[in-house]
């Protein structure tokens, strides 16, 4: 199994401290934990690029929407962090189409 915490870039990250940050980097890290795959996954980033923490997680930055929709693909579950109004419908649409 395959998870994606998905959602704008800047809304969570996993090097930042607090509220949503501290609860996603926690429960990723135990998904990790059990052999869970599992990825923070932002769109509207300022560059492409992936990288991995020590303890497993995947992070993944894209830079256009259509891209990081499209990596959602490669996700059994995905956790829904922010994204802006005006992308939900579209967001429904493709998740609904896998």
């Amino acid at each position: 199994m395959r998870v994606a915490f998905f959602g704008f870039y800047g809304s969570f990250d996993y090097s930042r401290i607090g509220g949503t940050d501290a609860i996603a980097r926690r429960l990723a890290a135990q998904l990790v934990a059990q052999g869970i795959a599992t990825d923070f996954v932002h769109f509207g980033a300022p560059r492409e690029r992936a990288q991995a923490t020590a303890q497993g997680i995947g992070l993944r930055y894209h830079m256009a929407w259509a891209d990081g929709l499209r990596a959602l693909r490669d996700y059994d579950q995905v956790l829904v962090f922010y994204v802006p109004p005006r992308l939900r419908p579209a967001l429904v649409r493709a998740r609904y189409a896998l």
